[in-house]
């Protein structure tokens, strides 16, 4: 040690004393320093210290520290410190550092550091990554044992970076930021004994590091030099800026913030307060030639100062002066500068005074390049910037301002049209941001969510300082605040749990979890889901005493719900596994599989629990079984080994004979002793099990045990090669005679009959070559050339003549001779991995000469062979030897990568439903490689989704990667890292929901910040994707709100922000009346003023006079006038109630008056309306209810009792009496859940109060029973079980039936005409895997009805025969096998239309084709015809009401009157609602909805879906409408005034993104809404949501977004009581209907293939067809409990759109029906199986038509002149008539008509009917013809309808 050593050694111990003799005085020092570097040296408290070998220099430039240095040479300031941070006041030392070259320096590290000893230090800076960009890096010795770490973000040269250290009481840690807002850490340090223990004796900042020259002695304080360090290296710089350090604890600024004004908003007063940070007056130069070198402006600035401009011409400053009004004050240098050129560089610079030295935050963007300077010094760069559209605030830099002017300057470029400015700046104290946020908070309380935002973004800030529980107890606000929404309590206890574990508080981290979790309604999903991440904390935290109490708690409060305390403990067994506790998992397996038991969770499917709990079982013996002399434990054997036992009974499948034969063998093996046999068996067997689950699996299996393989050695190496050699040569020609090569040509080398191996071809010699490993002969290799051609020949041996398939794998081009004659030639290139190319050829016996030319394109590789290539089955064959042969050794890995490889090759090869069937083995057998098995899991979902898209695969997959998610977190670290690949293929599968879920998951786990930021922006993309870019855009704040977002990630989320801002949804518009507005709006002041007189003056009169307006209630809702009055009144106390009945009484008395005396029920009902809460109106409403009821209209009646019973509280009626009335009208509606609430309450309330009912005096609680009872046993509860008169069952459209039948054979299956409605426009569309079925038929007591646009039929519901048809119309110019060939243009699509029909009171009705007018699109009217026989009772296309109009959507029908949605022809975008009399078709009503078009944006067009909309609701007296145009709407059935309407956030797609998405929702058929007890339930076509709203008011209740249902199949309720709404897309997800909560999904399995048309409800099973069946699954477990195929069933081809009775099933196809009857009433042989075809044309004696024309000539016809002889009953025209023969059929006769005359022909009558029979049925032949056909004989009551008569009196004549 020289001299130099101990001084050093001797000043760094008196350091130490002075120390410990300043602890003696003061604990700690406190307060902190600001060094600005602003004098001419630096102070006397610093010391500087350089190498005796550097040049450098220490300058003092404008406020920075400028030090030069060689790249491994030291140089840097330092100063005693004796500083140390709490967790309460942290110490804070932070530092700006530039390296000003243009290039990363390598050598010595530049840093911030903290100096305790020459053993324990610690330093962050940047540091060189490669040779364009540095990072920061952290450096640190401990022990004397120095580290280095680097962080990923990359720091472009010439750039300042932020670097901060921090000490708090437990860790010490390095940050680093490229902005100064966003700091991430780069390592942190636990503080103990021996390691960073007390405060840091010195502050180094510059170049050095600890000593690691071995030829000279270790200096301290880091004043060493590199050891490869040389003399007259070049100096470099580097500059050290606002080095501040503090250990002050963090106080909350004082209020209010200077420079702050309230206004009327937040977003006011905050956009006031910003526009003061914008500068307006600028001075602009250019434009200039690009270069390299400074212009000179960058440094420093002379207003005067000459520069050579673009053009050569000499130019300097100009003044400018932004608009102040303009949004942002954008600088636009391409309109202030002339002759600006599109490479062209220009400067703006203005000057910002300050009355003192601070640190400023800068806010910028340039719409491309953009280099930024303060006094000089560059401090951002934008480089090559992505958007061409400046956004507001898109990147920012902190930068140090002194006292006076500070110049900024910036340098712009331009390309294309774009050369703007963005810039403001605000001061950088987070103290000034914090108090302007808690004012905000302040003034605007009732802004929740900016509350919650703002208290968050405080937390933040104070997390960027360095303040971390000020920033965690900021948080505690977040997730107690009421305002905020469950996200954001989420994301904040999140951040919570991590700020409180980084300062060692981890018990206050998992009180945090608690915390959130406490937030939840207990019992929910969103509070299990919560509690269990808590208990995960918990666990790993390891106090036993709390996981007992937290799981007793848990496990309490989940006891009624298995599938949650199975959860509990998979969360607790995966745990422990983590912590290695195998004991412990084992325990909480044995509870799983408990539970498990006779259960199905399709998470937790209990043979894959058994396995695993098998394996952990056996897990002690396993490694012993290898040594084959040692015997195994029995016990350990036994138990391990029953659970194995119980698994594979579990998933085995009886057909399976082989398996039960391994079973068989195993078993016998653990009988005889033969311990090393059974542990070999048991799991093959299990595996087998698994792949033989579905029959392509067992027939894969079949074919691999049919491959006979050579003897194998012992060997597991030796086994391996010899199978892979087997597969590798089976079939494959192995030698090859080979010539060339050639140049490359298509012509042929040689004639295949001048071959001679013996001779040159062109002078060049045939030679032999053998294929290598993988059957291919490597040309390129063999032939020592490229791009060239070559022959090969070989002959090859046939046992017999036959046809033979011969498959070739070549790279390139080729031809193919077989015995001379030429059998193949392409040329095509296909790359190095080719598929094969297969060849029939017939083989000869004997000899078969093959000669091939190829040619290189690329790759230059062969191979070929013969017969069946079975290299598919290598992989399979090769695990499952392996496995049965070695599985005692458990190489789980490598056997799990052999069924993983064989699975890829069968998905390869196209074999989808094997490889399926191999993934989910290779997934669920392997247990202890869960890493494994999630890598491989989500590679394989990725290649399901390319290049075809296969839905089962990836569903299933999904499943077992949840099931790993769930209770394997030794596998989490797996599923983040190929979190992309699963989102992706899950997306790409079309199930956004499961994306959905995926992302949250991230999003709770552990996972690093940018990781999060990093899924919060996919998320926000497929959020944009899906055309939801007000949650997009929230995701895109989540991301920003992250800390350690590169800079790069921040600048696009900001842009993106920008771009989706501009995205509006299309709303709809309303009619709102202004003058009704008004009124209100001067009654609701009065009524705040307390005026309430005043205000039922007001609202009165608002009644009165816009009795059907309307005005909008909220952002959301548009309410009818009276419902808004009565809600407004009904919210006065009884006071002003009073006073409502004082003044309107007396009008309302008078009018009840006059409607009691005529009964009549539309005035009762208009006072109830006009006069909502007058005395008289409940008696109102009870008299109209009973009419109601009279009339046998009973959910009208329950509705009007229902709005007695809540909204008149203080009835006089009898309640007891009122609540009886209403329990028997909702039962009789159907309503069976308000009929039972209300004999409740019946019950408890008015048990002992008399009632007389029915004649009879009962007591109140024994006609309760009594009614209960019969409810129960189904009397009037249920609606009519045996017919089906509807979609959905009923017009609430619950879609639930009273059964569940078990078919077992057809019955009948009948032919029927196959839907043609031109849908020409679908080929623009997607492939999807909805099997669309248009056909929804309904069913009475006897009979099938169903049409299909052009006809309504109806089949005998016994038989399959068909009763009768309407007959086709004429051939018309819009029939559609005529209208699409002549039409040129292509009709436009107007969505996937639904023919549903509905049967009511004996008439059928159904939405037909109209006849067409000068239109483009169908038209539609809607009709009614006799159910007997299909007379046309009436139609609305004669209605004068609805010219002009189509209507679409289906009729629904119920109380005497008929609802369908119109929309006009010219003006598409008017939605209406019409109503009609059922008996005559008398029209009721019209009411205009909305202006809003049903269509899908898309980027460059708009799919319009308004021609086919769902059929109405109906429900206590209300009608609800899906117009799928951004509402729903409720309306009063009676008068059609308009309740509420409902808007939602319609779906808005980005033009900049793809549009596949638009074009697959389009693909949805009009769904449904169904009604609930107190919501409705839709899921609109043009938003991917289902929704949940109010009946009451139009509020939504809940709503799911990306939800990509294709319908609402209905809502069922199981044995747990739930009400559970089931929604089908790809499969099928159950929801809970009150809350929205998933309940269990489930997706059709291959076997099945996907659904057709759609499912139905039965009483405890949803049947749902299939491509091959019909699957049974339960409703309230999920689980597929029966499959049946359609063969089995006995049917031709698969059908959908089921509908359930009690003996059978009825489904439609495409072109059939048919019934399949249950076991109940299986029938006779003789009647099974009857096909019955209604082809067309053709007739059938039995069979009856009535029809009437759609052309041209019965508009004349209806409008001129009436029949006026005996009661009509159709018109007909022969197919070879001539244009003026027109036939009439009447009750007696038929009659020839000339149209345009009117009159009867010549011959009068040719044929008379009554008690005479018919002379000759041939005479009449000549009547029949392909198109038209008549009858045998009249049906009865069958006539034209009635009204058609009376269209026109005035032009009626009667012909003569």
């Amino acid at each position: 040690m020289n001299h130099c050593t101990l001084v050093r050694i001797r000043i760094w111990n008196i350091y130490k004393l002075q120390f410990f003799l300043l602890l003696l005085i003061a604990p700690a020092w406190a307060g902190g320093w600001f060094e600005s570097f602003d004098g001419k040296q630096l102070g006397k408290e610093w010391d500087v210290d350089r190498s005796p070998h550097s040049q450098g220099e220490l300058k003092l430039l404008n406020g920075r520290l400028q030090l030069t240095a060689e790249e491994g040479l030291y140089h840097h300031v330092e100063r005693n410190l004796g500083l140390d941070g709490t967790d309460e006041a942290p110490l804070i030392v932070e530092c700006q550092i530039c390296n000003e070259s243009d290039k990363p320096v390598k050598g010595l590290p530049t840093l911030l550091a903290l100096y305790w000893s020459p053993e324990e230090l610690i330093g962050i800076g940047p540091t060189a990554v490669n040779h364009r960009f540095e990072s920061a890096g952290a450096r640190w010795v401990i022990g004397g044992k120095p580290g280095t770490r680097n962080y990923h973000q990359q720091i472009l040269p010439g750039t300042t970076g932020h670097y901060r250290l921090i000490i708090n009481s437990s860790t010490v840690s390095a940050w680093a930021s490229q902005d100064g807002i966003t700091y991430w850490k780069v390592v942190s340090f636990e503080r103990k004994e021996g390691q960073f223990a007390g405060p840091p004796d010195r502050l180094i900042v510059g170049r050095g590091w600890i000593h690691d020259n071995s030829k000279a002695p270790p200096q301290l304080d880091l004043d060493n030099d590199a050891r490869n360090s040389s003399k007259g290296q070049y100096p470099n710089s580097w500059t050290f800026d606002s080095l501040r350090v503090t250990n002050e604890p963090p106080v909350d600024p004082p209020l209010p913030p200077g420079d702050y004004r309230k206004s009327d908003s937040w977003a006011e007063a905050l956009e006031e307060y910003r526009k003061r940070s914008y500068v307006s007056k600028w001075h602009v130069l250019g434009p200039m030639r690009p270069q390299k070198a400074e212009f000179g402006p960058e440094r420093r600035v002379d207003l005067a100062e000459q520069f050579k401009l673009h053009d050569g011409k000499q130019g300097g400053w100009k003044e400018h002066t932004v608009d102040e009004r303009a949004v942002h004050r954008p600088l636009n240098l391409l309109f202030h500068l002339q002759g600006v050129q599109r490479d062209s560089i220009a400067f703006a610079t203005t000057v910002i005074q300050t009355d003192r030295a601070h640190d400023e935050r800068l806010w910028f963007d340039a719409e491309y390049t953009l280099d930024l300077f303060v006094n000089g010094w560059g401090v951002a760069r934008l480089s090559d910037h992505h958007t061409e559209t400046l956004v507001h605030d898109s990147a920012t830099a902190l930068v140090s301002f002194v006292k006076g002017e500070n110049r900024i300057v910036a340098r712009v470029g331009r390309r294309r049209n774009a050369m703007g400015l963005a810039f403001r700046h605000v001061p950088a104290n987070l103290r000034s941001r914090i108090a302007l946020l808690r004012q905000l908070m302040k003034d605007f309380p009732q802004e929740k969510d900016k509350t919650a935002e703002a208290l968050s973004e405080i937390a933040g800030l104070w997390e960027s300082a360095g303040y971390h529980l000020k920033a965690a107890k900021t948080l505690d606000a977040v997730v107690v605040y009421s305002g905020a929404t469950m996200e954001q309590k989420q994301r904040a206890t999140v951040r919570q749990e991590q700020l409180y574990r980084f300062i060692g508080e981890e018990r206050r981290a998992i009180e945090a979890r608690w915390d959130f979790a406490s937030q939840f309604p207990s019992g929910g999903e969103q509070w299990l889901q919560a509690s269990l991440e808590a208990l995960k904390v918990e666990v790993q935290l390891g106090n036993q005493e709390q996981i007992d109490k937290a799981v007793s708690r848990l496990v309490q409060q989940s006891s009624d719900r298995p599938e949650r305390t199975i959860r509990i403990h998979g969360l607790l067994a995966g745990a422990f596994e983590e912590r290695k506790d195998d004991e412990k998992r084992k325990a909480h397996l044995k509870k799983m599989v408990e539970l498990a038991e006779g259960k199905h969770f399709s998470t937790y499917p209990a043979d894959a629990l058994h396995v695993e709990l098998a394996e952990v079982i056996l897990k002690p013996i396993r490694s012993l079984a290898i040594l084959k002399e040692k015997p195994l434990d029995e016990a350990i054997l036994r138990t391990g080994l029953g659970h194995y036992r119980k698994a594979i009974g579990l998933v085995h499948d009886p057909a399976d004979v082989r398996t039960a034969d391994y079973l068989k063998r195993a078993e016998k093996a653990l009988t005889a002793g033969e311990q090393r046999a059974a542990l070999r068996l048991f799991p093959v067997t299990y595996l087998r099990a698994l792949i033989s689950q579905s029959p392509s699996g067992r027939k894969l299996l079949k074919e691999a045990e049919s491959i006979s393989l050579p003897d194998l050695p012992g060997d597991s190496w030796a086994v391996r090669r010899a199978i892979e050699k087997y597969f590798n040569d089976y079939g494959c020609i192995l030698e090859w005679n080979v010539v060339g090569a050639f140049p490359a040509t298509t012509e042929d080398l040689i004639k295949p009959g001048e071959m001679n191996l013996q001779r040159p071809v062109k002078d060049k010699n045939w030679q032999k070559a053998r294929v290598d490993g993988n059957g291919y002969i490597m040309l390129e290799k063999l032939l020592k050339q490229r791009n060239g051609a070559a022959l090969v020949q070989q002959t090859y041996q046939s046992p017999a003549a036959e046809k033979n398939d011969i498959y070739v794998y070549s790279c390139g081009p080729f031809k193919l001779w077989h015995n001379g004659q030429k059998v193949y030639e392409d040329n095509v290139s296909r790359g190095w991995q080719p598929q094969p190319i297969q060849i029939v050829v017939r083989m000869s016996k004997g000899a078969n000469t093959f000669l091939m030319q190829v040619q290189d394109s690329g790759g230059w590789a062969l191979s070929m062979r013969v017969g069946r290539d079975i290299r598919y089955l290598k992989d399979l064959v090769l695990g499952l030897t392996t496995i049965e042969q070695f599985s005692e050794q458990r190489n789980t890995e490598a056997m799990a990568g052999l069924f993983a490889n064989s699975a890829y090759n069968l998905l390869n090869a196209h074999m989808t439903e094997e490889s399926i069937a191999v993934a989910r083995a290779a997934i669920r057998a392997f247990p202890e490689a869960p890493v494994h098995s999630v890598r491989f899991a989500s590679l394989f979902m990725e290649r399901c989704t390319k290049p075809i898209l296969n839905l089962s695969s990836v569903h299933l997959v999904e499943n077992e990667l949840e099931m790993l998610r769930e209770h394997r977190p030794i596998a989490r670290s797996a599923l983040r890292e190929n979190h992309n690949r699963i989102v992706n293929s899950l997306w790409k599968a079309g199930e956004l929901d499961l994306t959905a879920q995926w992302m949250r998951w991230l999003s709770w786990t552990d996972a690093d910040d940018l990781t999060i930021a990093r899924s919060h922006m996919s998320m926000a993309e497929y959020y944009r994707w899906a055309g939801l870019p007000r949650l997009a855009e929230a995701e895109y704040k989540n991301a920003l709100r992250r800390r350690g977002l590169d800079e790069n990630t921040r600048r696009s989320a900001r842009n993106e922000l920008n771009v989706i801002r501009h995205l509006k949804p299309i709303l709809p518009e309303f009619d709102l009346s202004f003058d009704a507005s008004t009124i209100l709006e001067t009654a609701d002041r009065a009524a705040e003023q307390g005026d309430a007189r005043g205000a039922l003056q007001s609202w009165q009169t608002a009644i009165d006079r816009h009795p059907g307006e309307l005005v909008r209630a909220g952002p959301d809702r548009v309410v009818g006038i009276a419902e808004y009055c009565a809600g407004r009144i009904r919210s006065l106390d009884e006071k002003g109630r009073a006073a409502y009945r004082e003044l309107y009484g007396g009008r309302a008395r008078a009018l009840y008056k006059r409607a009691s005396e005529a009964a009549d029920l539309d005035m009762l009902e208009e006072l109830a309306r006009r006069f909502p809460y007058a005395d008289v109106a409940d008696d109102a409403l009870n008299n109209a209810a009973n009419l109601h009821i009279d009339a046998g209209r009973f959910s009208q009646a329950a509705g009007l009792l229902n709005q007695i019973i809540t909204q008149h509280p203080r009835t006089n009626l009898n309640p007891s009496l009122l609540l009886a009335k209403f329990a028997f009208a909702s039962s009789m509606a159907g309503d069976v859940g308000r009929a039972r609430r209300a004999l409740n309450l019946l019950a408890i309330h008015y048990g002992e109060a008399p009632l007389n009912v029915g004649g009879g005096l009962w007591k109140g609680k024994d006609y309760s029973a009594a009614q209960l009872k019969a409810l129960k046993a189904g009397g009037a509860s249920k609606e009519n079980t045996k017919t089906w008169p509807t979609l959905g069952g009923s017009t609430r459209r619950t879609g639930r039936s009273h059964h569940s039948p078990d078919p077992v054979q057809v019955a009948f299956e009948t032919r029927i005409p196959a839907h043609s409605f031109p849908v020409s426009t679908t080929m623009l569309l997607p492939k999807s895997t909805l099997k669309y079925v248009p056909v929804h038929g309904c069913i009475d007591e006897s009979s099938i009805y169903f049409h299909n646009w052009k006809e309504t039929f109806s089949v005998d519901l016994s038989t399959g025969k068909m009763r009768w048809r309407t007959g086709r119309y004429l051939e018309t110019q819009y029939h559609p096998a005529a209208y699409l060939p002549a039409i040129k243009v292509r009709p436009e699509f107007t969505g996937y239309p639904q023919a549903v029909t509905t049967v009511a009171g004996r008439r059928v009705f159904a939405r037909q084709i109209s006849t067409p007018g000068d239109f483009s699109f169908p038209v539609f009217h809607i009709e009614a015809r006799d159910a007997l026989n299909g007379g046309l009772l009436w139609s609305s296309e004669s209605l004068k009401q609805l010219r002009g109009l189509s209507a679409v959507s289906p009729p629904a029908v119920t109380a005497g009157k008929v609802y369908a949605i119109y929309r006009n022809l010219v003006d598409a975008d008017v939605i209406y609602a019409a109503a009609f009399q059922v008996s005559t078709g008398r029209f009721l009503w019209r009411k205009q909805i909305l202006r809003g078009q049903a269509a899908l944006p898309r980027s460059d067009q708009r799919i319009r879906m308004d021609n086919h909309l769902a059929i109405p609701s109906i429900f206590a007296g209300n009608l609800y409408l899906q117009t799928d145009a951004g509402a729903i709407a409720c309306l009063d059935a009676a008068s059609g005034r308009i309740r509420w309407l409902s808007i939602y956030d319609r779906a808005v797609f980005d033009a900049h993104r793809p549009d596949q998405l638009a074009r697959m929702m389009s693909r949805r058929p009009a769904g449904r809404i169904i009604v609930g007890q107190d919501t409705l339930f839709v899921a609109p076509r043009d938003a991917l949501k289902v929704l949940c709203i109010r009946r009451k008011n139009g509020a939504i209740r809940w709503q799911r977004d990306l939800a990509v249902s294709r319908l609402l199949v209905g809502l069922a309720k199981s044995d747990d009581k739930i009400d559970r709404l089931i929604i089908q897309g790809t499969g099928l997800d159950c929801v809970n209907a009150k809350s929205g909560e998933a309940l269990w999904n489930w997706f059709p399995n291959p076997e099945a293939g996907p659904i057709r048309g759609e499912a139905a409800l039965g009483e405890k099973e949803v049947y749902v067809p299939s491509k091959n069946g019909i699957c049974r699954i339960d409703i309230q477990s999920g689980m597929a409990r029966v499959f049946q195929t359609w063969q089995q069933l006995g049917s031709t081809e698969p059908l959908g759109n089921l509908i359930l009775r009690a003996d059978s099933i009825i489904g439609f196809g495409r072109d059939r029906l048919g019934r399949f009857q249950s076991k109940k009433s299986a029938p006779s042989k003789s009647a099974v199986n009857e096909i019955k075809a209604i082809a067309e044309g053709q007739d059938d004696g039995e069979f009856r038509r009535v029809s009437l024309p759609t052309a041209k000539p019965s508009a004349s016809l209806a409008l001129r002149w009436h029949l006026g002889r005996a009661r009509g009953r159709g018109l007909i025209r022969p197919a070879d008539a001539g244009p003026d023969e027109l036939y009439a059929l009447t009750e007696d006769s038929i009659v020839r008509l000339r149209p345009a005359a009117a009159r009867l022909d010549s011959r009068p009558s040719l044929f008379r009917w009554g008690r005479k029979k018919i002379r000759s049925r041939k005479s009449m032949s000549h009547f029949s013809s392909n198109r038209v056909s008549l009858q045998r004989r009249p049906a009865a009551g069958s006539s034209l309808p009635g009204h058609m008569s009376t269209l026109a009196s005035n032009h009626r004549r009667t012909p003569k």
